[in-house]
Order: C-alpha cells, then structure tokens, then sequence
C-alpha cells in the first residue's frame, strides 16, 4: 500500500473547488486511491456506461449502412460535464454525427443528422 501516494490523491482532490467537482472525478480518484491501496472497485462512470451503450448502437448502425465504420469517444473539459460524440462514416464517403451528456441524447442527435439534406457531389 503507497500512504503517500494516498495522501497526495486526497489532498489533490480537496484542494479542488467544491463547485469544481464532478461525480466522474470523484470516481476517477476513488480508483486510484484504491489501485494505490491494493483494492479493487468494480462500478464504473455513468459516462462510460453510456459510452458502452453508445459503441454498441453506432456498430449496429453502420453495420445497416452496409458495413460503414464509426467512431464514438468521450471529451472531458475541466469545469465541464464530460460528452459523447458519435461519428458513423458510410462507404459513399457520407458522415454521421451525434453528440450529447448520454447515449440516447447523441443518437437523437444523429438520427437528426441524418434527415438533413445532403449536398450534392460535384460532377
């Protein structure tokens, strides 16, 4: 067990402004504290939970645009709520996006996405 290693991560984490603090935060130090202390925790962010959710939406979805390849991240900004973003790329070189806090919030977004006319390519 690294005390000091402990004791760094709690004086980092009270040394940030109460208003400051996000649940994914909390838990992200809570994690290393206890990777730091030899223990083991199990749950994960509501963030990544939504993310799995997400990754597996976008697969099945480029998997209907006949085998397009996507991409689904998360951004975290200090003093911001962490996102998701959703990227759906088809063969015919057309492009998805969807964004939002959780996955059901992105994927309206990207259903929105695509009822938006399209430019028509250069002939």
């Amino acid at each position: 067990m690294d005390h000091e290693l402990i004791d760094r991560a709690l004086v980092q984490l009270t040394a940030t402004l109460p208003e400051c603090r996000t649940p994914e935060m909390i838990q992200g130090w809570a994690r290393f504290i206890c990777a730091a202390a030899g223990a083991e925790i199990e749950a994960t962010t509501r963030i990544h939970s939504e993310w799995v959710e997400l990754r597996a939406s976008a697969a099945l979805l480029a998997a209907e645009l006949d085998g397009g390849r996507y991409l689904v991240s998360i951004n975290a900004h200090e003093g911001c709520p962490p996102d998701l973003n959703v990227f759906i790329f088809s063969d015919t070189n057309a492009a998805l996006y969807g964004y939002g806090q959780n996955a059901e919030e992105a994927l309206q977004r990207l259903e929105k996405d695509a009822k938006l006319p399209r430019p028509k390519e250069a002939a």
